[in-house]
């Protein structure tokens, strides 16, 4: 076999607990929803609502949290000060690192996402956030919304995202 592992995804259930679907005509338009949201805020919002292969029902009660983080992921443009990793963010910029990149490994997007909204709230509690932080925090968000880190990459770094290298975190730098 050329897989290490098999993984299903999980299903998205209606409010009755039964899977969504087209004949039993109980689903919600994912165009509907990109229209209203954006792609980047449906993506998040779906990946949110637990594990890959748990069965989640759907719901719009945190699609407006996800809109609200989106829009700090914006601002953070903003609070920049500084070039390389500050020693005020360090553990927590390797940390995120080490976290994301063993997330996405095992497909356990929703505690990823968990784990970057976390670092947002560190970040605006300090009031900055140096140019090298940001970068790597792009990157490590782009897997998830592809848009607005793209978009941000190129007006604040002048260079594509996807041409970039998954960043590496040190060992000796990460929380205990």
């Amino acid at each position: 076999d050329p897989f290490i592992k098999k993984m299903g995804s999980g299903l998205i259930l209606d409010n009755e607990g039964k899977k969504m679907s087209k004949s039993s005509a109980n689903g919600v338009s994912p165009m509907d929803v990109i229209d209203k949201y954006g792609s980047d805020a449906t993506r998040l919002h779906v990946h949110f609502l637990g594990g890959y292969e748990d069965n989640n029902p759907w719901t719009f009660d945190g699609i407006k949290g996800i809109t609200s983080f989106l829009n700090k992921v914006w601002e953070l443009k903003d609070i920049i000060v500084g070039e390389g990793i500050s020693k005020e963010h360090t553990v927590e910029i390797n940390t995120l690192i080490k976290k994301i990149t063993e997330d996405l490994e095992e497909l356990k997007l929703n505690t990823s996402i968990a784990a970057l909204m976390s670092f947002i709230k560190k970040v605006r509690e300090d009031g900055f956030i140096t140019k090298e932080e940001l970068r790597i925090f792009l990157i490590l968000l782009n897997p998830l919304a592809p848009h607005i880190t793209s978009e941000m990459y190129e007006l604040i770094y002048s260079k594509n995202i996807i041409d970039e290298s998954w960043p590496s975190y040190d060992n000796n730098s990460l929380e205990s």
